[in-house]
């Protein structure tokens, strides 16, 4: 569903890049040391985000789609058409 998506995205995108912000660059400055466990989760992180940014783009796009040919928003937000 659609909005599942967008939810997801909203939710992930944001945490993620804050996530490796802590992780990589804080800890490195309040420590001085690093993490091989943090590291590995740095480095999967960097792996989802260009994936839910793109999904989160596609799903944007489809939306502007629908609203050029007249469909509510709302309606394919809530998937009772498509």
């Amino acid at each position: 569903m659609l909005c599942l998506v967008i939810l997801f995205d909203i939710r992930f995108v944001p945490l993620d890049a804050v996530s490796i912000f802590f992780i990589i660059i804080i800890r490195h400055l309040l420590v001085g040391t690093w993490c091989t466990l943090c590291l590995i989760a740095a480095a999967a992180m960097l792996i989802q985000l260009p994936y839910s940014i793109d999904e989160l783009i596609t799903a944007f796009q489809f939306l502007a789609e629908c609203r050029r040919k007249g469909i509510l928003i709302i309606l394919v937000f809530l998937k009772v058409i498509y």
